[in-house]
């Protein structure tokens, strides 16, 4: 048992060491990402930062948030020992990324509430305050790195993550399912992937798994995992004659959003989809198509169907109409 117990601790020990070494490279984000200039690349992380590594595509100001200052001390530490210049700790909760914790005990202090009535009120004043004058305001980051699971804290990533950002969970998840009850009920291996998706997050990726289980309690197993997320499929689905052919390996396969993309098929997309596929997670299995005569967004009609191949004269300005690959999967959330 004890040798068993050993290999868990050594197994999430190198998963660790393997995947907290926070990549703040351009490789890791969409395309969009990496046109911006290093001195324009923020980075919130969430939590106690346990090892970042150095090199020299460390972004230009890293934000460090949590509810501890102790935590917030060390994490400044460490990055200030692998050279990054500028910094900003946020006291603040994953679950309200928007309220300054210092400034809101600075106002409890300040107005000191003597009775349920007016405590109940002063907390409905600084959750507003926070909410109008946010610390940590909408679309602030490119990057956001987190520890926590919580529903609130999923949302509030997902309000401070840039269109087009990406977010890297590092988290502890169950093989199997929890009763209701249970405070972590939601973290299992395919409950945590769900609700990423059920919050409007994109190409979720299972990055990392650890092999040993970091914990076994009542016979359920529970590994570390690393699981990324985009953001950005929001907004209007417009025809610009595009096209994203599916390299394989699977001979066919869907989206989040019911889009079907057969091996070797060329098949249409609106615009909002053909950036997607063109950036990571799906950019290595899709194969962009291009049409030979580019249509302005402003000029674009709306984009009807889901599933479609899209005809080569098509791309090339001969036609004006695809052709209707399969019926849409009603068992999915309907997009374009």
């Amino acid at each position: 048992m004890g040798r068993e117990l050993l290999k868990c601790v050594l197994s999430e020990a190198a998963l660790a060491r393997r995947t907290l070494n926070l990549d703040f490279g351009v490789t890791s984000v969409p395309p969009q990402q990496a046109a911006i200039e290093a001195e324009n690349l923020v980075v919130l992380v969430i939590g106690d930062v346990l090892q970042i590594s150095g090199g020299e595509n460390l972004p230009a100001q890293i934000v460090v948030c949590d509810e501890s200052n102790e935590r917030l001390a060390r994490s400044l530490k460490t990055l200030h020992d692998l050279g990054v210049k500028t910094t900003k700790a946020v006291r603040a909760s994953s679950k309200n990324l928007a309220l300054d914790l210092d400034q809101a005990e600075e106002w409890w202090r300040a107005a000191a509430p003597s009775g349920f009535s007016s405590t109940a009120r002063l907390l409905a004043e600084i959750e507003a305050k926070g909410r109008n004058f946010p610390i940590l305001p909408d679309e602030s980051f490119a990057e956001v790195y987190s520890c926590e699971t919580d529903g609130r804290t999923i949302a509030e990533v997902f309000r401070v993550l840039r269109r087009g950002g990406v977010v890297r969970f590092h988290v502890r998840l169950s093989d199997q399912q929890l009763d209701d009850d249970h405070p972590h009920a939601f973290n299992t291996e395919s409950g945590f992937v769900k609700r990423l998706v059920e919050s409007s997050f994109y190409g979720v990726t299972i990055t990392a798994r650890s092999e040993w289980p970091a914990l076994v309690e009542n016979g359920i197993e529970w590994r570390v995992h690393v699981i990324d997320a985009f953001k950005g499929k929001e907004g209007p689905c417009l025809d610009r004659k595009q096209a994203v052919i599916y390299r394989g390996p699977w001979r066919k396969v869907f989206d989040d959003d019911g889009h079907v993309f057969e091996r070797g098929v060329r098949t249409a997309v609106c615009d909002k989809t053909f950036s997607i596929m063109s950036a990571p997670p799906y950019r290595h299995h899709m194969a962009p198509v291009h049409p030979y005569v580019d249509i302005p967004i402003s000029e674009a009609p709306l984009f009807h169907c889901r599933s479609t191949i899209r005809d080569a004269s098509e791309s090339k300005g001969l036609s004006a109409s695809a052709e209707e690959c399969c019926p849409p999967n009603p068992e999915i959330s309907k997009c374009c």
